[in-house]
């Protein structure tokens, strides 16, 4: 459990990861349907970072459990993930946040327009507690659209996202 205040001052993390493993599964359904979830954890023992300019020290096991579905057909291609994590850090508009627990959600379309071009876009959204549970006001919610050129083996594409996130203030 983390001993000090974390925000987005937060910098310099290291630590030793004792152990990891991950788990997935996904079936497919005959009609473009399929369906997947995934697991995974590691430990990290003599955490060490660096916060405000100060050294604190930390062991955690961190979490992570996906769900997900996606159906394509002909040019159409959807999918939706769900994601429930504890004890990670994460990077969120290019900070290193810690969540204590943190659930996200992602969804994504494309449409295939020709062979050479494709327009797709999604949205993200992922909101975290605090590390004695309360809700924090931190949120981050991102809307990417992109489109994409492929000529053979190379594939260019262009993306813009919109992002508007809530100031992180994570304490614990």
């Amino acid at each position: 459990m983390v001993s000090t205040a974390l925000n987005q001052n937060t910098t310099d993390m290291t630590g030793t990861r004792d152990g990891s493993y991950g788990v997935a599964l996904s079936y497919d359904l005959p009609m473009g349907l399929s369906f997947g979830v995934a697991y995974n954890q590691a430990d990290v023992k003599d955490g060490s970072m660096t916060i405000n300019n100060a050294q604190n020290t930390m062991n955690y096991t961190a979490k992570s459990t996906v769900v997900g579905a996606k159906f394509e057909a002909d040019k159409f291609y959807v999918a939706a993930t769900y994601s429930d994590i504890k004890d990670r850090f994460l990077d969120v508009v290019g900070k290193n946040i810690y969540f204590s627990k943190a659930k996200g959600y992602e969804l994504y379309a494309s449409y295939q327009l020709t062979d050479m071009f494709k327009i797709e876009g999604g949205y993200n959204h992922l909101t975290g507690d605090n590390a004695d549970g309360a809700k924090s006001n931190s949120e981050v919610k991102a809307l990417p659209v992109a489109v994409v050129f492929t000529q053979g083996p190379v594939q260019l594409s262009a993306t813009y996202e919109y992002q508007k996130s809530k100031q992180m203030d994570l304490k614990v």
